[in-house]
């Protein structure tokens, strides 16, 4: 006599692919619950809440970007490197300052996380760091820690939170942005 599958039941196949993907996903998950209340802000966050979480605030040009897998293999993590040219909290060793998020591009696989900043090579930025519970140096806030530093069509420098757009909502000089920063910390 033949058994019979109760109705409803069916043998479910995954690909090795789909797997794989489910696996880094969930690992994902987990890495981005691994961190400081620093860097997951419910609200947006004014320049006095940024530099209150911040363990090193420092103003300077982007030397260096780079993706890999991180040590375990399991995420894709950029490095982002600062030739920096003004600190305004904590330490930094030689003039430059490193720190990571994650996400990034290794070879043809790519990881993203929807509210990760954006670097690039050259680009003048303004950032507020915190150390994570691994003792490396991240965004607090992830986009809302880094600032671009623009010239203004008047010829006066200014930050911004949302570079490249034409009609930015939180444009200011670099002056106040500055003092901001000065008067938070005091």
């Amino acid at each position: 006599m033949k058994s019979q599958k109760p109705a409803g039941f069916a043998k479910l196949i995954y690909s090795p692919k789909s797997l794989c993907i489910a696996f880094l996903l969930v690992l994902t998950l987990l890495y981005a619950g691994n961190v400081r209340s620093s860097a997951v802000p419910t609200h947006a966050l004014s320049i006095a809440e940024l530099t209150k979480r911040s363990d090193v605030i420092v103003l300077g040009t982007v030397s260096f970007v780079a993706s890999d897998w991180n040590v375990n293999g399991t995420a894709i993590e950029t490095r982002i490197d600062l030739k920096v040219e003004e600190t305004f909290k904590g330490t930094v060793d030689q003039g430059k300052v490193s720190f990571h998020q994650l996400g990034g591009v290794v070879g043809e696989i790519a990881s993203s996380v929807g509210e990760a900043a954006s670097f690039e090579e050259g680009e003048k930025v303004a950032v507020f760091l915190f150390k994570s519970n691994r003792d490396r140096l991240q965004l607090v806030g992830f986009f809302q820690g880094k600032f671009a530093v623009e010239r203004r069509h008047d010829g006066q420098m200014a930050v911004r939170r949302i570079p490249g757009v034409s009609k930015p909502l939180d444009q200011f000089p670099l002056d106040n942005f500055k003092l901001q920063v000065q008067e938070a910390i005091t």
